[in-house]
């Protein structure tokens, strides 16, 4: 149990680094993404399209900074 709580966690933090993404400077970047998959069962599943949008905007020492994900 232990060993898959430690597994579990190690995950989430990946996935949350991975998704954490900063734009070194101002602009606008989109990003199509597709794959496969295998999940725990074993057999291959094909996640689709994921599409990211993200905008970054510096207003003299401020910046503001945006991302959607969406997918089919």
């Amino acid at each position: 149990m232990k060993k898959l709580l430690i597994g579990a966690a190690f995950t989430a933090l990946a996935a949350f680094a991975v998704s954490a993404q900063v734009m070194p400077a101002s602009g606008v970047e989109n990003t199509l993404w597709t794959g496969l998959g295998s999940p725990f069962s074993g057999d291959a599943k094909y996640f689709g399209f994921v599409d990211t949008l993200q905008a970054r905007v510096d207003v003299g020492k401020f910046t503001v900074e945006g991302m959607l994900n969406w997918g089919a």
